[in-house]
């Protein structure tokens, strides 16, 4: 058996301020590179130790950027 997460019926959880004011920034800068378009948007990297959720972050962010 296998989990396989349900993006669409996840809602993401902020579990600090510094965690609310990562998201919104992840979220600007995904609106600003993928739907306006605007150039000189930098990458993002997430980096950190197994188990951290960066997966699950990458999920959101696609979920996020599709949805908009």
């Amino acid at each position: 058996m296998a989990y396989i997460p349900l993006i669409k019926q996840t809602s993401w959880i902020d579990l600090s301020l510094e965690h609310k004011k990562l998201r919104l920034e992840l979220e600007n800068d995904t609106q600003r590179a993928c739907v306006n378009k605007e150039q000189g948007v930098a990458p993002i990297m997430l980096k950190g130790a197994f188990g951290i959720g960066k997966t699950n972050s990458l999920y959101y962010l696609f979920h996020y950027c599709w949805c908009i």
